[in-house]
């Protein structure tokens, strides 16, 4: 019934290009860019802030510029020292947990001082999300609402400053470019793997997929890229690998709460133990092999991204509600489908999750919890109520044609 209902809603539909279309799509990009440039301000007024030192981005530049010296970028000490000589208050350094080969995107932040490089980087997050934006954006949907710029998970991206927008880019990149260009579309995916733990089951069907179509330049793309990022890193650093490795050790991410529904099996059976965080991605590997194995032949990336996106991120026992938006191809594409309330459902849940931003004293807050199965449900709900609505309607049909 899920993934039926679920594929209903992400049906392409066709919609005629033209030129005008094609200056209302510039003339959206144009807005969404002000608008998205004003939310940044708004929600917590990042760029008249000048304590740098205590948003997350400091991570990234601490990182970027001990690897600039060619020292270890996982060095706990070194970077408290740094964050702590710019004015960081945290009693702990903020570390950045990205596997080697992500080191390349916060080399270049190194070369500036913190508050030029937060302003650059800033920059690149949003341009990433206007970018995948228009390249997930269904045919359907001919102008974009607001409601769906103002995406809460996007204001928490933004406003956190993490590289979930540059995932979510990787994925809309190898999508369109899978069937014209697919050296490129696997390069596309060094972008996806910045955050690998987010889209296991999104790579596990990836890995089928490839095997089974003989995607030979997709793959040698992918390694290309992927080869390119861990090289540069190891030049930077030759024993980066072993320091990551000693900095996951010393962090102990599988004792942090993450709200998320990984974390909410976790917390119904204890809290203590560990392997109730596969819980939903085992159930979930289930389904989508199932869901792949029934549509392999006519598999289409450019249909079937949005789903396998969300449930991945909706199972992912590391992950935050910046994360999220990865749902938000799912929701771009169930919109053009909803009815008039269920429109003003999503209005009001996204409004809720912004005043849980607003209120929230950190990203990992329990207030966090309703967030991602919202977003799952409505889209269900969306394509439940459109495949009811099919049904009775050819239904009538055929007894109209019979008498």
């Amino acid at each position: 019934m899920l993934e039926s209902a679920v594929s209903q809603a992400l049906a392409p539909s066709a919609a005629p290009s033209s030129q005008r279309s094609s200056r209302l799509q510039a003339i959206a990009a144009g807005i969404g860019l002000v608008l998205l440039l004003g939310a940044c301000f708004w929600v917590r007024g990042m760029l008249l802030r000048s304590d740098v030192a205590n948003r997350d981005f400091v991570a990234y530049w601490t990182t970027g510029r001990l690897l600039a010296l060619h020292q270890n970028p996982y060095d706990q000490a070194a970077i408290f020292q740094i964050e702590k000589s710019h004015g960081a208050t945290a009693a702990h350094a903020m570390v950045m947990r990205n596997p080697p080969w992500a080191l390349v995107m916060a080399v270049p932040l190194g070369w500036f001082d913190a508050p030029t490089a937060g302003l650059l980087w800033l920059i690149a997050i949003i341009a990433a999300g206007l970018g995948s934006l228009q390249l997930v954006r269904p045919p359907g949907l001919k102008a974009i609402p607001l409601i769906l710029i103002f995406f809460a998970p996007v204001l928490i991206c933004v406003e956190t400053e993490q590289m979930s927008l540059f995932v979510l880019l990787g994925l809309a990149l190898f999508a369109s470019l899978e069937q014209k260009r697919p050296f490129w579309a696997g390069a596309a995916l060094t972008l996806v793997l910045l955050k690998p733990h987010v889209l296991l089951i999104f790579l596990m069907i990836l890995a089928l997929d490839l095997w089974r179509g003989r995607k030979l330049r997709v793959f040698a793309g992918f390694l290309a890229g992927f080869a390119a990022a861990n090289l540069a890193s190891l030049a930077l650093d030759h024993a980066v690998w072993h320091e990551y490795f000693a900095s996951m050790r010393q962090e102990r991410v599988q004792d942090y709460f993450y709200p998320n529904l990984a974390n909410l099996c976790r917390l119904t059976m204890g809290g203590r133990l560990v392997w109730p965080l596969a819980i939903p991605g085992v159930i979930a590997a289930c389904w989508a092999l199932g869901y792949w194995w029934k549509h392999r032949n006519g598999w289409n990336w450019s249909a079937q991204l949005p789903l396998i996106a969300a449930v991945s991120v909706f199972v992912a026992p590391y992950s935050y509600p910046y994360d999220n938006v990865l749902f938000w191809p799912m929701v771009l594409a169930a919109w053009p489908r909803a009815s008039r309330p269920a429109r003003a459902v999503l209005v009001v849940l996204n409004l809720g999750a912004i005043a849980v931003t607003l209120h929230a004293s950190n990203v990992g807050s329990p207030l966090y919890l309703w967030t991602a199965p919202a977003w799952m449900v409505w889209c269900v709900y969306v394509g439940w109520r459109e495949k009811s609505a099919g049904t009775v309607q050819a239904a009538t049909q055929l007894t109209v044609t019979s008498a």
